[in-house]
């Protein structure tokens, strides 16, 4: 089952720190092929489930998000 966690929930006072630790976390991760020891984010579980990551992020930015990596 996938328990990877799309949202999370801030609060404002810590929003910015979160935000930065975030990125410079995720900034660390080699993406690629999972029986590689160095690869800590392997793919997608099908082409669906891809284009519907990209779908969400796409419109996500046309409505003002920021894309802060990757």
């Amino acid at each position: 089952s996938c328990i990877a966690g799309k949202r999370f929930v801030v609060s404002e006072p810590v929003r910015e720190r979160f935000t930065q630790a975030l990125v410079e976390a995720m900034g660390e991760w080699v993406a690629g092929d999972p029986s590689d020891p160095e690869t800590k984010l392997g793919p997608m579980v099908n082409i669906r489930a891809r284009d519907g990551i990209h779908r969400q992020v796409t419109e996500s930015i046309e409505k003002g998000a920021k894309l802060l990596l990757g």
